[in-house]
């Protein structure tokens, strides 16, 4: 209630019908004592509000202001208390209220920028950061000292900053509040430095950005993610303010350098590959740095993983790749350079696959449960005299063991960690690869630069486009996210990787290239294959079939809204038909006593296979039950999916009767999975229950649209269960 009275009051002083009218002096007064007693808010709801209201009271400020100064009424004087306004009259109160509220706002600015403390609290800090990048919307934190037709610019009079806001002081504490623990906080920190002036005060000649650049990376090589964080979004900084914008040449690769350009982008009669070459110097060095950190970790995995193996070269590829421009003159100028660091980057890609997902995937979890029996006991038992020395030596041996077990356990968690970290960016990474670089298109629709003519010798035209991965690059980087989608049991890696897959395969279909859209069915052909592979065990069920639900989800999605879905209602067909499949083998063998074997023959595993993958036989199930688990599993996450809903409506009746059909599987893990798609599909098709208020929907689905949406008259018994179900849904809601 308090909170919303707040709100309100805010709220009476902020708006105005009159957009262009200036507040009171009692106004500006309450606005005076309330900002510093709500800035610790930890209430998100009250923070969204009180954002909202300060984007527009800032909008009626600057409008209010540019009137009166446009009219003439008053001209503010940025070094003195007052404003020069006029003495007459009814201009003079208004000028007089002008200058409060130009002066309230300069108050504002540096109040805002003071609350930015190292040691403040985070709700404070996060309500600064919030407010200042409003303001930084409205008025430009450089001011415009260039002059048009003998007149100031309007931007450089009224902006209500400080010349203490971007001092060198001031921007090397903002630069270092980037390493704070929140995420949000860092993020925001950043873009508040985007607009400072170029180059950053304090940070503006080569030696000092050495100096922040070796910080940088010193951060970036550090095994936590927060550091890590923070050390690529400071690289990214440079890399905004004084490579992309400056032109300056800086290698953050083993060595560390940093070049003044006087040709820099800024220069706009200067020459294109001056102001451009920059930016390929800086990508390379960062692809030379992963080169040494994979060089690293392939000679001692452990070591690589205590200083954060290659998780953080990967963000800060991740971070320049998101603020660069790959259709920008300073790109494809240099095409040819780039078409080659992506294909260098590609292959470092695959180095680090190879190092680190046999560690998140199923093939680890069939280690030997003890490596650390390394001791010799032999040494610790030679000639004792006394029974009082051997037990010692006993004592000193358990001590030794204790000891190395903790240290190699510590040591595997660590690797753990770092190998998760390293598949998470790689995943990410290639995700925003593949969303920014061009792509190929279909020569027919789109024209192409000419590279090269040589019509003498009657070779025909050298077409080239601009983009910067081909065909078989594409097909790689697919083939590399459904491999480690299908190894990997990690759920948070997964999910990333999920992310990745779904922009390659959206991007693919939204071409106009044909050869580019078949790719995404030749993946889907390969997961129904891997879905359906004979040899699975129950150890390929882990994190509920792990990454084939998400393989599937991502396909789901990455199909264009607006268009026919033909990835979705074909697999949802396939995944109902094995799933049907499976039960009627079932009912085959239940007719037959006969065939009541453990096994079916034509599923034995081969002993040696059994040694080798470590697998006992208990872990073996008959021939179509693992795939029905995986089919099942799929078909909940689909379900699940609220982006699905709609395409996925059609197939809920068949898919409830195959899973109600499937709780009498002799299997436990086919009737677990049949009953949580079975939850899945009543949720989609009835609805969620109001708990809160305990209260039917108003709109809610009715029983005679119910039966009539989902025809269940090919089975009886299943439409009264399906009838008793729905009654106890509506009862539990009334």
């Amino acid at each position: 209630m308090v909170l919303k009275a707040v709100t309100q009051f805010i709220d009476t002083l902020f708006l105005n019908p009159m957009t262009a009218s200036l507040p009171s002096q009692l106004e500006l007064m309450l606005l005076k004592e309330a900002v510093p007693l709500n800035m610790r808010c930890c209430s998100t709801g009250f923070q969204m509000k009180w954002s909202s209201l300060f984007r527009k009271f800032f909008s009626r400020v600057r409008t209010a202001l540019e009137r009166q100064f446009k009219q003439g009424s008053w001209q503010p004087i940025l070094d003195n208390n007052n404003g020069k306004h006029l003495s007459n009259g009814n201009e003079s109160t208004e000028a007089n209220r002008a200058s409060d509220l130009f002066h309230f706002m300069r108050w504002l600015s540096s109040f805002l920028f003071f609350s930015c403390y190292p040691s403040a609290p985070y709700q404070r800090k996060m309500m600064a950061t919030q407010l200042i990048l409003i303001m930084l919307n409205v008025w430009s934190i450089v001011p415009a000292t260039e002059e048009k037709n003998g007149s100031v610019f309007l931007e450089g009079c009224l902006h209500p900053y400080n010349k203490g806001t971007t001092s060198p002081a001031s921007t090397l504490l903002l630069v270092g509040s980037i390493i704070d623990s929140w995420d949000r906080l860092r993020d925001s920190f950043f873009r508040i430095l985007l607009h400072f002036p170029n180059p950053l005060p304090g940070i503006s000649d080569e030696y000092m950005v050495q100096i922040v650049v070796s910080w940088a990376k010193r951060l970036v090589c550090s095994p936590g993610v927060r550091e890590s964080d923070a050390g690529a979004l400071v690289l990214r900084l440079i890399l905004s303010k004084y490579v992309l914008q400056l032109g300056w040449t800086v290698q953050a690769s083993v060595s560390v350098v940093c070049v003044r350009s006087n040709s820099g982008l800024e220069n706009r009669d200067g020459q294109a590959y001056n102001s451009r070459q920059p930016v390929i110097e800086y990508i390379r060095s960062l692809i030379d740095w992963l080169d040494v950190s994979i060089e690293v970790g392939e000679r001692d995995l452990s070591e690589a993983c205590k200083s954060s193996f290659v998780h953080g070269v990967l963000l800060t590829l991740r971070y320049t790749f998101e603020e660069l421009d790959f259709r920008s003159d300073g790109v494809l100028s240099n095409i040819s350079e780039m078409r080659h660091l992506l294909e260098k980057l590609l292959e470092l890609v695959m180095r680090i696959t190879s190092l680190a997902l046999w560690v998140v995937s199923a093939d680890a979890l069939h280690l030997p449960e003890d490596m650390d029996d390394m001791v010799d006991d032999g040494a610790f038992l030679s000639e004792v005299p006394e029974v009082v020395e051997a037990k010692s030596c006993q004592l000193e041996h358990n001590d030794n063991n204790s000891t190395l077990l903790q240290d190699n356990r510590r040591s595997e968690q660590t690797v753990m960690v770092g190998c998760w970290l390293a598949m998470k960016e790689v995943s990410l990474l290639l995700g925003t690869t593949v969303r920014k670089v061009p792509l190929p298109s279909n020569p027919s629709s789109e024209p192409l630069r000419v590279e090269g003519t040589s019509c003498a010798s009657g070779v025909p035209f050298m077409m080239v486009s601009d983009a910067m991965l081909d065909l078989k690059q594409l097909e790689t980087i697919g083939n590399h996210f459904l491999e480690v989608l299908l190894k990997m049991k990690h759920n948070g890696a997964i999910d990333k990787t999920r992310a990745g897959f779904t922009a390659l395969c959206n991007r693919l279909l939204c071409s106009n290239d044909p050869r580019l859209c078949k790719l995404t069915e030749s993946w889907m052909e390969q997961l129904m294959e891997r879905t359906v592979a004979k040899g699975q065990v129950v150890d390929d069920l882990l994190r509920r079939s792990a990454g084939i639900p998400a393989a599937f989800t991502a396909l789901f999605l990455s199909e264009p809204e607006g268009a026919p879905k033909k990835l979705l209602p074909r697999a949802l067909r396939w995944l109902i038909d094995v799933a049907k499949e499976s039960f009627l083998d079932q009912f085959e063998s239940n007719s037959d006593m006969h065939k009541f074997t453990p096994a079916k023959s034509d599923n034995n595993f081969d002993s040696a296979l059994l040694s080798e993958r470590n697998i006992s036989v208990s872990k073996i199930r008959d021939e179509g039950v693992i795939p029905t688990v995986h089919a099942f599993n799929v078909l909940r996450a689909a379900f699940n999916d609220t982006n699905l809903a709609t395409d996925t409506s059609g197939f809920s009746a068949e898919a409830m009767i195959i899973s109600i059909r499937s709780f009498s599987s002799p299997y436990w893990e086919v009737r677990n999975s049949a009953c949580q798609a079975y939850a899945a599909f009543v949720r989609r098709m009835i609805g969620f229950l109001n708990v809160q208020k305990r209260e039917s929907q108003r709109r809610a689905l009715t029983g005679v649209e119910f039966f009539h949406r989902y025809a269940f008259y090919n089975s009886p018994p299943l439409s009264w269960l399906m009838l008793f179900t729905f009654l106890n849904f509506i009862i539990l809601e009334v």
